[in-house]
């Protein structure tokens, strides 16, 4: 057996030792316990030449050995740091979301609300022509529109009422069709309809006669709540009176057409409720709400209001 140096650590060993150089060894499978890592240590020292000295204990044991590369770190990516930033701050994030989540309750809950109801009402029916004509027996009413219990009218106790709906009722005087009130768009007398425009209106009354208009002397405006124009309510919207007199030999009577800005629907804020022309910009479209027929034939003794003679 001869011995041999290691030309890396400079080591002596036997060259019939498989696993060859000590040094060269403890690098491959790096065990080996301490003892043995500094008797490697101090052959390669003296085989350098290298005087034996006394070491430290906090001197590394392993002069030769190669170092182990260090792991990379990988880059955290966006949600990561997201997710460190909202640890980090938790609090302060989960107000945050509170607040906003607060607000947006707020504004779903106080937001203006528009429910579409037209004011006057349309209709695709077609309307019925109402064949009953001022100063008509009450016997004419009950075969035209049926029978009724009539009723009596505050303040006014000559008349009877005989009402067929909320907005169709006609009025009998001494057994005499005195007023006939129509606020329903499937009902039409003469042409005379609800619900159409004034340009409509004042077509069919000028087949009667000469139209005339009663008109206040200044026609308020709508006003501008969460971008519609609106009135206060239904009942507040400006009147204005398109009139026709017939007088013999034509007939003796009178009709009254009532105009109002036609709405949209009815919007819902603050807890108010306003009558809503449209969003925006929208302009007046004046349309008929309700109409009356009037008789002026003399029905009775003592009769202020006849014009003509029976």
């Amino acid at each position: 057996m001869g011995l041999v140096r290691c030309p890396t650590h400079k080591i002596p060993y036997n060259e019939d030792n498989p696993r060859g150089c000590p040094a060269c060894a403890s690098e491959r499978d790096a065990s080996g316990d301490d003892a043995a890592i500094r008797e490697l240590q101090r052959a390669s020292r003296i085989a350098r030449g290298v005087e034996d000295a006394p070491r430290g204990a906090d001197e590394p044991l392993i002069e030769f050995l190669t170092p182990q590369p260090e792991q990379p770190v990988p880059e955290p990516t966006r949600l990561q740091r997201a997710g460190r930033v909202i640890r980090r701050y938790r609090y302060l994030v989960g107000s945050s979301v509170v607040i906003v989540l607060l607000l947006a309750a707020f504004y779903m809950l106080n937001r203006p609300e528009f429910v579409a109801a037209p004011d006057p009402p349309l209709t695709d029916v077609e309307p019925r022509p109402l064949a009953l004509q001022p100063n008509a027996a009450v016997s004419a009413l009950a075969e035209l529109l049926g029978p009724r219990q009539p009723v009596a009218i505050p303040g006014r106790p000559e008349l009877a009422r005989y009402s067929y709906g909320e907005r169709l009722s006609v009025d009998v005087r001494n057994g005499r069709v005195q007023v006939i009130n129509v606020g329903v768009a499937n009902r039409s007398w003469r042409g005379v309809l609800v619900g159409v425009s004034e340009n409509a209106v004042r077509g069919a009354l000028a087949l009667l006669g000469e139209v005339q208009e009663e008109r206040p002397d200044q026609v308020r405006g709508p006003s501008t709540v969460a971008g519609h124009r609106v009135y206060p309510s239904l009942e507040e919207r400006p009147t204005r009176v398109l009139s026709v007199t017939v007088r013999p030999p034509n007939g003796c009577f009178d009709v009254e057409v009532t105009l109002r800005p036609r709405v949209a629907g009815i919007l819902l804020h603050d807890d108010m409720r306003y009558a809503s022309l449209g969003r925006g910009d929208i302009s007046i479209e004046w349309a008929s709400t309700e109409y009356r027929v009037i008789n002026r034939m003399l029905v009775g003794a003592g009769s202020s209001t006849a014009t003509c003679p029976p």
